[in-house]
């Protein structure tokens, strides 16, 4: 749908809502239009199109549509750094399953379920309204890491006590900047997750293996800053912290303070940057697959499960004899999961009806991991347990 700059009131912020529902589009327009400009499209490319010549303060945006769905227009926005920090509402059917990580990866701060009611959508336009406000800010705070300062230089000292390091390994720890620590240790062949434990172990704060994909908080940080500074906000044992994959970068520590509540930046968690990738993998089971078995190897869990359950699959790994889950998984993601694994131990075109065993060897870094994989049918789907037979150094 066309639209002209000389039709719109330049007091009110501008928005696009995008959806192939022309009936959609006419209530949205009737909710918002006497707070906002709302400008509209029927189609995923004229959105871009309109983008062109538009920067609206939020986005709208229904997720199924023809040629060109909502999280491929995403994909698209978040290309153009003119773009990439416009907040993004998704306009979902009732019943389509919400992912909170893949939207946060396409860079999405909510849900709007279909039928739309008119207090909720004003209420949550007005919400990622301050939304986008604060994003702004977060752009205007960031900068080139490479102009940073560098601390005292402890952090680094303790890094090198921490590893044991010696020698040129030393010299070239102690002299890094805090935002390059994980670079130089790329260049020694250090392990990120040694550094993430040590940053943890001498912030005092918690180190956090495995992150739940369904656990970001969405519109916390925009998804563009999150990538580039390895910084989430997730929900954790019942509350909101931030997680970082470096707590002394003191120029992200600046962006932070000006976005964040002060009480969320007191309540900070460490994970490596690999964990915190996830989030933003278009195709995540075949890094969750390496990062299950990686993470098995490293806590010494003899035994994994992905069992299938009502609405999805549950992660467990076996501690002190109980089985206990790290985290829940999404029905697609889980069948897409044990599908890989199957693959594989060669199980792939096995028997639907009892219960199969397979085995292969996975890479974990330097190491060979030998598994025995048993896969059962239940009521709810296929099931997998895997034990760690061996590791051995390649």
């Amino acid at each position: 749908m066309g639209w002209r700059l000389s039709m719109y009131d330049y007091g009110k912020p501008f928005l696009l809502c995008v959806d192939d529902d022309p009936d959609i589009l006419r209530q949205l327009g009737v909710f918002l239009g006497d707070r906002y400009n709302v400008v509209t499209a029927g189609t995923g490319q004229s959105a871009l199109q309109t983008l062109q010549s538009l920067r609206p303060s939020i986005i709208l945006l229904d997720v199924m549509m023809p040629e060109m769905d909502g999280y491929q227009v995403c994909a698209r926005l978040q290309e153009n750094p003119d773009t990439a920090w416009i907040p993004v509402i998704f306009i979902s059917s009732l019943g389509e399953e919400q992912d909170r990580a893949r939207a946060f990866a396409a860079g999405a701060v909510d849900y709007l379920v279909k039928p739309v009611n008119r207090q909720t959508v004003r209420e949550l336009v007005e919400t990622h309204q301050r939304t986008g406000l604060r994003w702004a800010e977060t752009k205007k705070k960031t900068v080139n890491p490479g102009s940073g300062l560098r601390s005292s230089g402890s952090v680094q000292e303790y890094i090198c006590g921490y590893l044991g390091l010696t020698g040129e390994a030393k010299g070239k720890m102690s002299a890094s900047s805090d935002w390059e620590i994980y670079q130089v240790a790329a260049e020694l062949g250090i392990d990120p997750v040694d550094i993430a434990r040590a940053f943890a172990k001498f912030k005092g704060v918690p180190y956090i293996e495995f992150l739940g994909l369904d656990s970001i908080k969405l519109g916390a940080l925009p998804t563009p800053f999150s990538k580039a500074n390895n910084a989430l906000v997730i929900e954790h044992r019942g509350e909101d912290i931030l997680v970082l994959s470096n707590p002394f970068d003191l120029i992200l520590q600046d962006s932070l303070s000006a976005v964040l509540e002060p009480s969320l930046l007191g309540r900070i968690a460490v994970t490596d940057p690999g964990n915190i990738a996830l989030f933003f993998e278009k195709e995540p089971a075949p890094y969750l697959a390496d990062r299950i078995i990686a993470l098995a190897v490293r806590t010494r869990t003899p035994e994994i499960r992905i069992e299938a359950m009502e609405r999805g699959y549950s992660l467990q790994f076996l501690h002190e004899g109980q089985f206990t889950e790290w985290t829940s998984l999404k029905l697609d993601l889980g069948m897409k999961l044990v599908a890989r694994f199957k693959v594989f131990a060669g199980m792939a075109t096995v028997e639907r009806v009892r219960a199969h065993d397979g085995f292969y060897a996975h890479p974990v870094g330097d190491k060979s991991c030998q598994l025995r994989l048993t896969l059962s049918q239940t009521a709810l789907g296929e099931s997998l347990h895997i034990r760690i037979i061996d590791v051995a150094k390649l």
